[in-house]
């Protein structure tokens, strides 16, 4: 009988995301369990045999060792084609397989190293090497979400200049048969934005900082003023920023005090005011 560690129907959209990276020391016990346990509502993997393999492995470690509580927790993972895998991981999959026997073989292998029926969320870093392929995929991940073994399923660009945002998630709605319901996004511009919000589309923005901000430039100096006057951490406010303009923050560090500092911005209740001023701060000179 598995055993279910995370209710996939729970959260549907969070508001903090930790991206467990493939160095060790970004997916050990101790980074995990101040990530769960600071404010973070789930993690955001890759199909690495030795990078979600040691991220299940740390959060079963929590459970014995240190009386975690499953509760609500958002797993999320991505398929990442073999052009674009880092070495020295070995791939979960043979990567002269077809891509549709390379995606099912690396999901079968994220439910088993977590334990899990399903997951919340399933997404294929992009670019592939054709558009036909990158439909064949997404098919494929249609499949497994009629199959009931994924949430929601999307897409995730970290090279945006190869990948034009927009486009991809017309063509996958078009000549994939279904749209997306996740954007991983490195810099969206507005526009992309905008595309998300207006298509229901869950905009997830990778990267600490969320939105880059130029230091002396107006939008750096409001939020920085904002964030003294609300008693808020730098870092608190631009995590603040990207979930007032409705979107994930995806944080990726190491440092422990960092990683609960950023886990509390959630915890910290904006009012109407707070919103409003955050949102005109992202309409300032100064972000990317």
């Amino acid at each position: 009988m598995t055993v279910k560690l995370f209710n996939p129907s729970t959260i549907q959209r969070p508001k903090l995301l930790f991206k467990a990276m493939s160095k060790a020391r970004h997916a050990n016990t101790e980074v995990i369990r101040a990530a769960l346990t600071s404010g973070f509502q789930g993690v955001d993997i890759s199909c690495f045999s030795l990078w979600e393999k040691r991220v299940a492995e740390s959060i079963r470690m929590l459970e014995r060792r240190h009386g975690y509580s499953k509760g609500e927790f958002y797993l999320q993972s991505k398929f990442v084609p073999s052009i674009h895998q880092p070495s020295p991981f070995p791939f979960t999959y043979d990567p002269m397989a077809s891509i549709d026997a390379q995606i099912r073989d690396a999901f079968s292998h994220t439910l088993k190293f977590f334990r899990v029926d399903s997951i919340d969320s399933y997404l294929l870093y992009l670019p592939l090497e054709r558009n036909s392929r990158t439909i064949s995929a997404w098919k494929t991940l249609a499949e497994l979400q009629d199959e009931g073994k994924i949430g929601r399923i999307g897409v995730c660009i970290e090279r945006p200049k190869e990948v034009d945002a927009q486009v991809i998630l017309d063509m996958l709605e078009q000549e994939g048969g279904r749209k997306a319901q996740v954007l991983q996004h490195l810099w969206p511009s507005s526009k992309v934005v905008k595309y998300c919000h207006d298509n229901n589309i869950s905009l997830q923005r990778l990267h600490e900082s969320q939105f880059i901000i130029v230091p002396g430039r107006p939008a750096h100096h409001a939020l920085r003023i904002l964030a003294k006057r609300k008693d808020w951490t730098f870092l608190q406010a631009r995590l603040l920023l990207s979930i007032a303009n409705g979107s994930t923050p995806v944080v990726a560090m190491q440092e422990l005090d960092r990683i609960k500092e950023a886990g509390q911005a959630i915890s910290i209740n904006l009012d109407g005011e707070d919103e409003k001023e955050l949102r005109r701060i992202s309409t300032l000179p100064g972000l990317v």
